[in-house]
Order: structure tokens, then sequence, then C-alpha cells
């Protein structure tokens, strides 16, 4: 399976994720972000998720730990982390708005034999609103 960032999984995206894979590996992810980073509750009921908030110029760093079980191997396509700014409207999720994404390339295509930390930062990143 893949496990979420210290906040869960606002998005529905590790449990996309988790059939993917087949069994051959598990991902981990996570924000480096600082204890005293503020969070937003997320959700029309204010109990859901918490998200981190960032502010323009600030960068947005992270690592993802991809663990292959013993005798099996990955073959993939390229591994990437994406970051992307997107808006829901509270009342109508289906509908949603991407204003940015950037994109950095973690490993080229091919196998993955052993368990791997990819790191990552998108620095300073230019978001075109206040916070996120």
């Amino acid at each position: 399976g893949i496990s979420p960032h210290p906040f869960g999984d606002p998005f529905g995206c590790i449990q996309m994720l988790q059939g993917l894979f087949g069994g051959a590996c598990t991902v981990d992810i996570n924000l480096d972000a600082e204890p005293t980073r503020k969070t937003v509750q997320m959700g029309r009921d204010k109990m859901g998720e918490k998200a981190y908030i960032y502010t323009d110029g600030e960068d947005v760093a992270g690592s993802a730990i991809v663990s292959i079980r013993p005798g099996k191997k990955l073959d993939h396509q390229g591994i990437k982390v994406e970051l992307i700014g997107q808006i829901e409207n509270v009342s109508d999720r289906v509908v949603t708005y991407d204003f940015f994404t950037i994109s950095k390339d973690l490993e080229p295509p091919g196998p993955l034999l052993e368990s791997k930390q990819f790191k990552w930062k998108f620095g300073a990143v230019d978001k075109s609103c206040e916070t996120y």
C-alpha cells in the first residue's frame, strides 16, 4: 500500500494508487513541513483531513520512499512527483480548477530492484494566489 503524508490523503490519491503496483512495493510520501506550519481542515463539516498551508515563494519539499518487497521488482515508465494547485468548489466537489502544475522527474524508466528514497523540492514556488 501507500502511506499518506502526516495529515492523511485529502485528495483520495493514495487509495487510487494502492492497487497500481500489484503488491510489488509500497510507497510512503512525506512532506517536509515544520511542526509549527499552519494547517486547514478540509471538507464541508471541517472534520475532514488537514492540509498544510503554503504561501507565495515558499519551498515545497518532501520525500517518497519506494519499498520493494523481497524477491520482487518494479518495472516502471519513470517516477516523478507533481505539485498541482487545484481549487475545489465546496458545494460541488466534482468541479475542480487546476491553476498550475509543476513536475520533477525522479527516476528514468526501467526496473527498480531495491528500495529507494527520492527527495524532491519545488523551490520558491510562485503561486498566483495568497495561500493554498
